[in-house]
């Protein structure tokens, strides 16, 4: 009989959410969903930007029917954006008002159904777009110090 009383006592205490902290971070979805998550500074990178519509395609090749979500903490005129390209590409999309709780990502691609990504950020899954140019080898030449000048 206790056990009959403590689940009823649970479930008068209201809404019954496994992992709050999870779901605050990751923008109301769980971790084992997250798809790709792009971080608010990165979001407003010019090379995401113009590199998201591609990445989705590719997220759309492998994963059935993922959806965006954006953080109420980017600006307006990316939220716009980034709706107008996931509509272009036929994708949901849903902005996140973040009343209480901070989440470091702008963007969360996820799924409705675990994918278990191990480190689902942009940076660790798409490293090429954040590598600087190499300089030339006209720009490589090496700097010769002054003893170098001095004694040949």
């Amino acid at each position: 009989m206790e056990n009959l009383d403590q689940k009823v006592l649970q479930a008068s205490s209201g809404e019954h959410r496994f992992d709050p902290d999870q779901q605050r971070r990751f923008l109301g979805t769980f971790e084992e969903r997250v798809i790709l998550a792009i971080t608010l500074e990165d979001a407003r990178l010019e090379v995401v930007r113009n590199q998201l519509a591609d990445i989705l395609n590719q997220i759309i090749k492998i994963h059935e029917n993922p959806h965006v979500k954006l953080s109420s903490n980017l600006p307006n005129s990316l939220q716009m954006n980034y709706m107008k390209l996931a509509n272009q590409i036929n994708l949901n999309v849903t902005v996140i008002r973040e009343d209480k709780s901070l989440s470091p990502y702008g963007v969360i691609i996820h799924s409705d159904k675990p994918v278990d990504i191990i480190n689902p950020d942009i940076r660790s899954q798409f490293p090429n777009l954040f590598e600087e140019p190499k300089p030339s080898s006209s720009e490589q030449t090496e700097k010769k110090s002054l003893w170098k000048k001095i004694f040949g």
